[in-house]
């Protein structure tokens, strides 16, 4: 039977019992880390020729829901908000013989960073359950705010709202352009880069994703482009970005993260 227990670490700390299940030969990203975390973008598989207690010499990491993770081969795990200056962590750690892990709280996370957590430990002691239905949270209702809108207006400009079409089949517009149909991966033994590595639902949230797996802060990943959206995109891109429609940036963004390496 699974068991649950944290510590968090504040003016007092409090110890449990985590959860459990049946000793596994390897994690579910793979015995060499190189198999993608089900819903994760950026992902990137590191080795250290001097193995230490903080780097024991292979692990993968990237980002879930825009927070950064880290799975050990250990079996220990770290997952900490994805701002520059992250306001909360979470660090896993798991005896693989026992098939149980803790886990060690700093700051306030989510309720979704704690059950991600969870999710992360279940990697090493339940690998089969890890799925993509457990890592991402079905998305919410997409409701356009009212200071800002899908497109994304320059500042101080009129923001542009798409109006809602009752007809699902996709069309051209003159804010999105013509729809696209995704193409075959012409090399899918090659690392995926771009729209190949996110899993966006809309082309609000494949943005954000895209803005995320450069490095940048999107704002919340909600498919609702806005102020920060724009300055992650003039970060990456250049000031001149902030300008763009949603589609437009899209391309720029897939263009600039799959660009050949000098």
């Amino acid at each position: 039977m699974m068991q649950l227990g944290r510590h968090l670490r504040a003016a007092c700390v409090v110890a449990a019992p985590v959860w459990a299940g049946q000793a596994i030969a390897e994690p579910c990203v793979g015995a060499a880390f190189d198999r993608q975390f089900p819903g994760a973008t950026g992902v990137q598989t590191r080795h250290a020729d001097v193995p230490s207690p903080r780097f024991p010499g292979l692990w993968q990491e990237g980002r879930i829901n825009g927070d950064r993770y880290v799975l050990y081969a250990n079996g220990e795990a770290s997952l900490q908000d994805g701002a520059a200056e992250p306001e909360w962590s979470i660090f896993v750690q798991c005896d693989l013989e026992a098939a149980t892990c803790t886990e060690t709280i700093d700051g306030s996370p989510p309720e979704a960073a704690l059950q991600l957590a969870e999710v992360l430990g279940q990697c090493f002691v339940n690998p089969d359950r890890v799925t993509m239905a457990e890592v991402v949270p079905p998305a919410p209702p997409l409701i356009a705010p009212q200071t800002d809108g899908w497109a994304l207006a320059p500042t101080g400009g009129t923001p542009i709202v798409e109006p809602t079409d009752p007809d699902p089949t996709p069309a051209s517009n003159p804010t999105t352009g013509p729809a696209r149909e995704p193409g075959p991966d012409p090399n899918p033994a090659a690392v995926q880069c771009g729209l190949a590595a996110v899993s966006g639902e809309d082309d609000g949230t494949t943005l954000q994703l895209l803005l995320v797996e450069a490095g940048a802060d999107p704002g919340p990943i909600d498919g609702l482009p806005g102020r920060k959206t724009r300055q992650a995109l003039a970060q990456v891109l250049g000031p001149d970005a902030s300008e763009l429609g949603v589609q437009a940036a899209i391309d720029a963004l897939d263009e600039f993260l799959c660009r050949p390496s000098d």
